[in-house]
């Protein structure tokens, strides 16, 4: 829970379960539909080389995300690490630890930030 994405586990029959969060219901319950399109693979990412700046987030400026292609949505995508030389130059640029957290997610109770994937809100 302190790195804002750990929110599926199963319970001690092997069911999923989804703790409140950004993919719960606006009162907090289960999402049924995100439980089961975020569950449907068993497969997690693992980096070694991350920042999670949880609530002191930081607005990456649009230059370095036009350079590299980026689009905003769900799913995996690559990107030419060469392109992505000057936003990594950028980010090192923060007084920010390597692979810690510095800062706890925002809190998604006090905020109404919610996804939806039926409606693409957030």
């Amino acid at each position: 829970m302190m790195v804002g994405d750990n929110i599926y586990h199963k319970d001690g029959n092997g069911v999923w379960e989804q703790a409140d969060s950004v993919h719960s219901n606006k009162d907090g319950s289960v999402n049924k539909q995100m439980l089961e399109k975020d569950t449907a693979i068993e497969k997690v990412l693992i980096s070694d080389h991350f920042y999670y700046f949880g609530s002191k987030k930081v607005h990456v400026p649009l230059r370095w995300l036009n350079e590299i292609g980026f689009t905003y949505g769900i799913g995996q995508k690559h990107y030419p690490v060469e392109n992505c030389d000057p936003l990594f130059k950028w980010l090192n640029t923060f007084q920010a630890e390597l692979n810690r957290v510095q800062a706890d997610p925002e809190m998604f109770d006090s905020h109404d930030k919610r996804f939806n994937d039926a409606d693409g809100l957030h």
